[in-house]
């Protein structure tokens, strides 16, 4: 031992040059958002709205030469949300930085310190996207999509959850501005994102989470061509479909595929036409109510944009403080998720 000591203590150590970025992981939904050009940059205003048409006309009968009634019909709500920011920050104090220069330098922590610091922030963002943007801890956050996800009163007998809370103003809550589960009116769940209970029946997912998925994809289709892009699930959630797909499961070439292979997620199944796959990022575990299991989340990207202020992700910069001598880097963001259209996206929880 005391040999080993005293070579440790006279010898060079044998270093890689350059720093190796063991923390890159795939993201998928940020890279099909990208992909379908549904992040917006350069938003310039104090909040962002959009109108919603939630109810249709009335389609009444006529008798010839009958007196017609005109009366003014409200066919559009105003959905409104605000922005949020992120910063990321680190500093290098003027005796560091001299230290690390020329050949002793095994990683430069100056230079390209604010490009290693937006690939973090990108890989920290993409977790933001899942989160419960209006509980009281997330205040400042982005709107993520469990932000629509509201449920309350739910039962076991229940396959589909029951909706709660608001969204951009406007409540999600099923019947609440007119219309029946029975009469195929738009106004009664315009904005009722689709909750599949997967504990319906006291069943799991487990055995069946195959079942679930073609409820939810099926509730979430409005038309042939107006269907999730995809569904992702956690890492758990997704090796039980595999085993419950197993001897079945087969990749269909279609164009709902055809950018997670172009982008090399070729780890996915295809059930019911919608691809399926997992995420590092998607929870296990409700945040706002624990006793609730998550097994993950159905996307509609033509339906949902992520806005920035910022001409960019983030936005990166370098002071130098002459009062601490120190290199201060900082990244910031500000804008927020938004969910055009809340009943084209899905969420898998063992609701009751």
């Amino acid at each position: 031992m005391a040999e080993f000591e005293r070579v440790l203590a006279t010898s060079i150590e044998d270093w890689a040059k350059g720093l190796h970025e063991e923390q890159l992981k795939n993201r998928v939904a940020l890279a099909m958002l990208q992909k379908k050009k549904r992040l917006k940059y350069n938003v310039s205003a104090p909040q962002t709205s959009w109108t919603v048409g939630f109810k249709d006309h009335e389609l009444t009968g006529y008798g010839d030469m009958e007196t017609i009634n005109f009366a003014r019909v409200v066919t559009e709500k105003k959905a409104t949300i605000d922005y949020r920011g992120y910063v990321m920050t680190d500093a290098v104090s003027e005796k560091e930085r001299l230290m690390n220069r020329g050949k002793s330098a095994i990683v430069n922590i100056v230079e390209d310190k604010l490009d290693r610091m937006k690939a973090a922030w990108k890989r920290r963002f993409c977790g933001e996207l899942f989160i419960d943007g209006d509980l009281a801890a997330n205040s400042k956050r982005f709107q993520g999509i469990d932000t629509i996800m509201n449920e309350s009163g739910t039962v076991n007998g229940d396959e589909i959850g029951t909706n709660a809370g608001t969204y951009a103003g406007i409540s999600s809550v099923k019947g609440t501005y007119g219309g029946t589960s029975t009469d195929n009116s738009p106004e009664y769940d315009f904005w009722s994102p689709v909750l599949v209970n997967t504990g319906y029946n006291t069943q799991t997912w487990a055995t069946q989470g195959l079942e679930r998925l073609r409820t939810g994809i099926k509730h979430t289709t409005f038309g042939h061509d107006d269907k999730l892009d995809l569904i992702l699930l956690n890492r758990g959630s997704y090796i039980d479909l595999l085993n419950l797909v197993d001897g079945s499961e087969r990749i269909i070439a279609s164009a709902k595929n055809a950018d997670l292979m172009a982008m090399g997620f070729g780890d996915h199944v295809e059930i019911d036409g919608t691809p399926v796959t997992w995420d590092i990022d998607v929870p296990t575990v409700d945040e706002q109510t624990a006793a609730d299991t998550v097994q993950g989340y159905g996307f509609n990207f033509s339906a949902m944009q992520i806005l920035f202020l910022n001409s960019e992700i983030a936005t990166g910069r370098m002071v130098f403080d002459e009062d601490q001598l120190a290199h201060k880097f900082l990244l910031s963001t500000f804008g927020n998720c938004k969910f055009i259209s809340p009943r084209k996206f899905l969420a898998l929880k063992t609701l009751a």
